[in-house]
């Protein structure tokens, strides 16, 4: 059997100007006809673009001849020379002009060392490591963390995208953290695990960060664990042990003192004790002044006499007209025929209580 030159199986159809080419009774594709084939009809040639099945294919350019209707063509091959020149031709264009092929073949090979561009048409050498290798073949971010020995930053439920840094600190007190910017300061480890409390605190600089030293709460011998406040009522400290007010606490501060031979001091609840001395050469009977008032009453007052007398004598001191402000000093002294009379400067001390 003689061999065609060209294939003209079936008829085509195609419209004046366009480029799509429909075939009836053609198997182009399973010919292998592929872009670069020419086609021929009616004293007119066109270039293939493509061939989409057996019966389509789509020329690269307009159709310059007249309509087809069912009409005879041929299909010719390009040939593999020509299509093997072009395709060097355009490796060549690509390649050559750039002068990448110059500068790589201008490398020399040495181990452990990676080519890349230092510019345009230039090219280097880097070192590449047998762990940078190790890197490069890993499929994805996970096990190339895994290479690293690296955690994963972000990504987790409710995270951001914040840069995250982890570092000892420079005085070797523990692990710091830092977000962005913000220092978020030391991070809670086993390291910081103290069985003593106190210890724990003095590790975790809890006292020195508060800024004063803190009472503990409770934990006393025959202490329980009940919540005690502490404030101030605008007069004096108050306390209250979980719902039960205690009522005033006593201090130096609210109780109003005079330490002195003469002196006074209020103890808790609100009474006043208040002492003196004193002495008068020229009435046995005399007005003692308080060294503050009361601001009620003047309870009761208790007098004591320091005078050295005769054995056979008796002195005797009382006091009455008790106010806020004072009292009166009586002095006696009974002899031992039996006469009382007013005893001049006795030395009388003191001591008073009221409110």
């Amino acid at each position: 059997m003689t061999l065609r030159s060209d294939y003209t199986a079936g008829t085509i159809s195609i419209a004046a100007g366009a480029t799509a080419v429909t075939g009836s009774g053609t198997a182009w594709s399973t010919a292998g006809f592929a872009e670069g084939d020419l086609l021929f009809a009616d004293g007119y040639f066109g270039i293939v673009g493509s061939v989409t099945s057996d019966t389509a294919l789509t020329l690269a350019q307009p159709w310059r001849g007249g309509t087809l209707n069912g009409m005879g063509y041929r299909l010719r091959y390009q040939g593999d020379g020509s299509r093997i020149s072009a395709q060097a031709r355009q490796l060549i264009d690509l390649l050559g002009n750039s002068g990448n092929l110059e500068a790589l073949g201008g490398l020399q090979g040495v181990a452990n060392r990676l080519s890349y561009f230092t510019g345009s048409g230039q090219m280097g050498l880097t070192t590449l490591t047998s762990f940078a290798r190790s890197l490069l073949d890993d499929a994805d971010a996970a096990t190339a963390r895994a290479t690293l020995g690296a955690v994963q930053q972000s990504g987790g439920t409710g995270q951001g995208p914040n840069l995250v840094r982890l570092g000892w600190a420079n005085d070797g007190s523990g692990l710091l953290a830092q977000v962005d910017a913000t220092p978020m300061g030391a991070l809670w480890t086993n390291a910081y695990v103290e069985a003593d409390p106190a210890a724990r605190r003095a590790k975790l600089g809890a006292q020195a960060n508060l800024g004063f030293t803190p009472v503990q709460q409770g934990g006393g011998t025959g202490q329980g664990v009940n919540k005690i406040f502490l404030g101030w009522d605008n007069t004096s400290l108050r306390g209250q042990v979980d719902y039960v007010d205690i009522g005033r606490i006593w201090s130096d501060f609210g109780s109003g003192r005079q330490m002195a031979a003469t002196g006074y001091q209020r103890i808790p609840g609100g009474p006043l004790i208040q002492w003196g001395s004193s002495t008068n050469s020229n009435y046995s009977d005399y007005y003692q002044p308080l060294p503050v008032a009361f601001t009620s009453a003047c309870w009761a007052v208790a007098p004591v006499a320091d005078n050295i007398m005769p054995a056979a004598n008796a002195l005797s001191i009382t006091v009455s007209q008790l106010t806020k402000n004072g009292f009166d000093i009586r002095s006696r002294v009974l002899s031992a025929g039996g006469a009382l009379t007013g005893h001049l400067g006795t030395l009388v001390h003191w001591i008073a209580i009221g409110d």
